[in-house]
């Protein structure tokens, strides 16, 4: 006699809300730490801000015992803060610019022609980013010093550009190299041309790759102060903000209140134009890591 066959169970998926309770309590415990470890250092410098210099001199604590807004008041009345901004801008965009149009074109040659040695320049491309720009401090000065750039925000977006220009490189050459080939194929089938298949082709599929990269420029250019404290000390009408925060300590005492809005202030543009394009960034870093 057969033996009767047995029913066989479907096995049902789970979906997130069915996550053990233990298990969701963990993944937001992690969630809300880290949230209040990253806000940690803006809620001390916002902290610091709103105390008054008598507090500041006292014993060390964190909630004010009274509102002192006088610090916000002497920075924003400061002339100067605006010009800070400004160059800020200026150096940040020229930054950007210059990285941009020298970078994509080098990433999509490397990404799409294969030559002896590719592999391992792209390595050394990454490794120039183990070397401080301060190794190259004394050298760029003297050669500014003798073609007129010391004391230009020029001289401080070209060494900063050059600087943010490898990683820059390996980026974009990541990105380019996901996108398919057969694409340019079909485009060169019909009658495109190696620029038009980059700028008619490449380039639109390649929006979010380029948004991130463009945004990691103008962050390196915004936070830009080795080179500017170096080559524009000379020239504070052409200072950005990273020089102005620094401008807040003084020879005999540090000025807490101007250092932290100015710190607090220096963040907002950077903070803005990253929720502005948050979405262009997450696609363009997850393609990027696939097409590696």
């Amino acid at each position: 006699m057969a033996a009767a066959a047995r029913p066989v169970r479907a096995r049902s998926r789970r979906s997130p809300g069915d996550r053990p309770f233990g298990l969701s309590l963990l993944l937001w415990g992690g969630i809300v730490f880290f949230t209040i470890l990253s806000a940690f250092p803006y809620l001390v410098m916002l902290s610091t801000a709103l105390k008054s210099p008598q507090e500041l001199a006292g014993p060390a604590h964190w909630i004010p015992d009274t509102i002192d807004l006088s610090g916000l008041q002497r920075t924003l009345a400061d002339p100067s803060i605006w010009g800070y901004f400004r160059n800020s801008f200026t150096i940040a965009i020229g930054n950007t610019i210059l990285v941009m149009v020298a970078g994509v074109p080098a990433a999509y040659v490397l990404a799409r022609h294969e030559f002896r040695g590719r592999r391992l320049f792209l390595d050394l491309v990454l490794i120039t980013q183990m070397f401080s720009p301060v190794v190259l401090l004394i050298p760029l000065f003297r050669l500014y010093k003798e073609t007129g750039l010391l004391g230009s925000m020029e001289g401080v977006i070209i060494a900063g550009s050059a600087f943010t220009l490898p990683f820059s490189i390996w980026l974009l050459t990541g990105f380019f190299r996901s996108i398919p080939v057969e694409i340019e194929e079909a485009a060169r089938i019909d009658g495109y041309g190696r620029l038009g298949i980059l700028f008619r082709m490449i380039l639109p599929l390649s929006v979010p790759g380029l948004v991130a990269t463009a945004m990691y420029a103008f962050i390196i250019g915004w936070n830009e102060f080795i080179f500017a404290v170096t080559f524009l000390i000379a020239s504070p009408e052409n200072q950005p903000v990273s020089v102005g925060v620094f401008a807040s300590i003084g020879k005999w005492d540090i000025d807490w209140q101007r250092l932290m809005f100015m710190a607090l202030l220096g963040t907002v543009p950077v903070l803005a134009l990253f929720a502005t394009i948050q979405r262009q960034l997450d696609r363009g870093f997850a393609t990027i890591s696939s097409g590696r």
